[in-house]
């Protein structure tokens, strides 16, 4: 039984648009937000930075030319400084 207008909503997509079902290897997206349960505690600015610097990725990202501008924010309020991204007017972790 639909109940509330966001699941009317979500009914008149699926019948008048149809739906089809993508396995979860090919949809990576939605596989891992299926997954969240596995998240159990949250990744602290200091965890993140630890992370940053101790993954062979990064180290191979920071040695190697690529369109990412990768440069160490500091976290404002904080002691912590970020690899992020700055190639946009938002830098990105």
């Amino acid at each position: 039984m639909l109940t509330t207008p966001f699941q009317s909503s979500g009914f008149h997509l699926v019948v008048h648009h149809g739906y089809r079902h993508i396995s979860g290897h090919i949809n990576v997206v939605a596989d891992a937000l299926s997954q969240v349960e596995a998240i159990t505690a949250p990744v602290t600015h200091e965890a993140f930075a630890a992370a940053q610097e101790g993954d062979d990725e990064m180290r191979t990202i920071l040695a190697s030319t690529t369109a990412l501008q990768l440069e160490r924010i500091l976290l404002p309020g904080t002691s912590v400084e970020l690899y992020s991204d700055t190639s946009s007017s938002k830098p990105r972790p």
